[in-house]
């Protein structure tokens, strides 16, 4: 199993203001409506922040199932846009 995060600061969660926030997404329109090309990366982290269930994590389903216990039913019920 691998382990990442070194301790709970590296995997530490950080929130900006509305005004931080819109800020950021007017930045992010231009950038995207401005390129001739646009990539998304998506994964692991990313995903978890967005409410999608992990896979990796000490309550995650191939954590789960490396113990021998049966792996929780991975659903996205409400998943959030993050940047």
């Amino acid at each position: 199993m691998a382990h990442t995060a070194l301790n709970d600061e590296e995997i530490k969660e950080y929130f900006d203001t509305p005004d931080e926030f819109d800020q950021k997404i007017k930045t992010l329109a231009d950038f995207i409506r401005n390129a001739k090309h646009f990539i998304v990366y998506t994964g692991a982290g990313i995903s978890t922040s967005a409410g999608i269930n992990d896979f990796r994590g000490p309550t995650g389903v191939w954590t789960a199932r490396a113990r021998g216990f049966v792996p929780p039913t991975p659903t996205v019920r409400n998943p959030e846009p993050t940047l």
